[in-house]
C-alpha cells in the first residue's frame, strides 16, 4: 500500500514529505512506548503513535520508518 493510499483512507493531513507519497509501506505498527518500537519494528513500516514529540521522530528515523501517523 502506498503512503498516498494511507493518507486518503485516513483523510490525513501531510505535515512534511509530500514528495514521498508514492512509496510503499510494508506494514504498520502502533505503540506509545518508543522502546517497544525500537525492539519490535521492521524497516519500512508506518508508525502509529499518540506520542507527538521529538522522540517519536527520532525513533522513526532510527528504525527507517516510511511514515508516522499521529493518532488521538
Amino acid at each position: 500500500m502506498t503512503l498516498r493510499e494511507i493518507r486518503d483512507l485516513l483523510k490525513a493531513e501531510v505535515l512534511c514529505g509530500e514528495d514521498r507519497l508514492e512509496e510503499e509501506a510494508c506494514c504498520a505498527g502502533g505503540s506509545d512506548l518508543m522502546s517497544d518500537v525500537l525492539a519490535f519494528s521492521l524497516p519500512g513500516l508506518v508508525l502509529l503513535t499518540g506520542l507527538s514529540n521529538n522522540q517519536s521522530i527520532r525513533t522513526a528515523n532510527i528504525i527507517e520508518a516510511k511514515a508516522i501517523v499521529y493518532v488521538r
